[in-house]
């Protein structure tokens, strides 16, 4: 487990959703408007500051969309190695 799963919960309390998905979705451009390979200096750690969205994803979502499939409540696409698999709602 990464360690910011642990107490990522606690920083967000007092937050409502809606400042929540503000902040995520303020993280994530950042991330994505990152160049690849960019780190970030994060207390006395460095760490990883760009991401990128795998085609496979994209195709995913997509497809679920072409199918009519619309989610409600957020989802998460988790991977492990070579398998990744989808879950809607809360954990």
């Amino acid at each position: 487990m990464e360690a910011m799963y642990a107490w990522v919960g606690q920083i967000m309390q007092g937050y409502t959703p809606a400042q929540v998905r503000r902040i995520a979705a303020q993280a994530r451009t950042a991330a994505l408007t990152a160049p690849i390979g960019a780190t970030q200096r994060v207390g006395s750690s460095t760490e990883t500051a760009w991401i990128r969205y795998y085609p496979e994803m994209d195709d995913l979502i997509r497809t679920l969309k072409k199918a009519g499939i619309e989610p409600k409540r957020p989802v998460a696409v988790r991977c492990r190695s070579t398998t990744c698999w989808v879950s809607a709602g809360r954990r």
